[in-house]
């Protein structure tokens, strides 16, 4: 079983179970979910999209507790991605880690997420080494 996500939507948190009628679901409507990743990166992924991934992603959930998903509804759905703020970090970040827990096994998520960590280390003590070698900006003494 994969590893619920949380997104924060509308001041409430929902969960979203990353399941194989997910994946179905959103491919037959939008194709690949490799192809809806870049579009998030690239920002041009439309409210239909989105809406349609989580609110699938909450209906799994919801029949995951035993309840009764038939009042999720996709225009209630892009309502609250609208009202989080449509490209919000969280929002975008919640929408990653679904969209990688529906490609890859819970083992190769985790390989993943520890080497984007690592890389994320390396470039944060680079950018540390790059700032002290940085010219300052006070003017020096003339002799």
């Amino acid at each position: 079983m994969r590893d619920a996500v949380t997104v924060r939507l509308g001041g409430a948190d929902y969960r979203l179970l990353p399941t194989f009628a997910v994946a179905d679901a959103f491919e037959d409507r939008h194709g690949s979910l490799m192809a809806h990743l870049q579009r998030l990166v690239d920002l041009s992924a439309t409210m239909n999209q989105r809406g349609t991934l989580l609110l699938e992603a909450m209906r799994a959930a919801y029949v995951d507790e035993g309840k009764s998903p038939d009042r999720l509804e996709l225009s209630a759905m892009k309502q609250r991605i609208f009202d989080a703020g449509m490209w919000s970090e969280a929002m975008l970040q919640a929408e990653f880690e679904l969209c990688e827990r529906l490609l890859y096994t819970p083992e190769q998520y985790l390989e993943k997420k520890a080497m984007r960590e690592q890389q994320a280390e390396a470039s944060a003590q680079l950018a540390a080494m790059m700032e002290d070698f940085a010219p300052s900006s006070e003017p020096q003494a003339q002799p």
